[in-house]
């Protein structure tokens, strides 16, 4: 699969995570993010997107510019296998 192919992600997050998102471009946003984690830190993707999702969850609760999640998320995720 070439690096520019979309790959779906694991079927049960997707539906049982859709609220997370409120739009298909926010959720892709965060789908490249999930995916260039998992590539930089050569770990699985769908170990990757229970990781960031469960981070997700919980800093967009309290976040005041959504549009900075998929930073903040990505940087607690990484910190979290360093």
């Amino acid at each position: 699969m070439n690096e520019n192919e979309i790959r779906p992600m694991p079927e049960p997050l997707l539906h049982s995570r859709l609220s997370l998102y409120a739009d298909s471009g926010e959720r892709e946003r965060h789908r490249v993010s999930m995916r260039s984690i998992a590539e930089e830190l050569d770990r699985p993707e769908q170990e990757i997107a229970e990781r960031y999702e469960r981070t997700l969850a919980e800093l967009k609760a309290r976040a005041s510019v959504p549009d900075y999640l998929p930073i903040l998320v990505s940087k607690k995720v990484r910190e979290t296998y360093r």
